[in-house]
């Protein structure tokens, strides 16, 4: 499931399932979550706490993806 327009503020595991915590309280749960949410993310906040917030280097990269033919 890919959710829109919501803003990720944590996450929480089994051994089972991963849930999605989001911004408004609902709670997204499946067998996998992917972080995928920016360069200030809550889930790596979450997972490497002491780490800080991230440096800026100067570099600015875009991704996309196509059709390979």
């Amino acid at each position: 499931v890919v959710v829109t327009g919501a803003s990720v503020v944590g996450f929480e595991t089994t051994d089972h399932s991963a849930t999605v915590i989001l911004e408004d309280g609902r709670r997204v749960e499946g067998q996998v979550a992917i972080a995928a949410d920016g360069i200030h993310s809550a889930i790596r906040r979450q997972m490497v706490p002491t780490e800080g917030d991230p440096i800026w280097n100067g570099a600015i990269m875009w991704r996309g993806t196509s059709l390979g033919r």
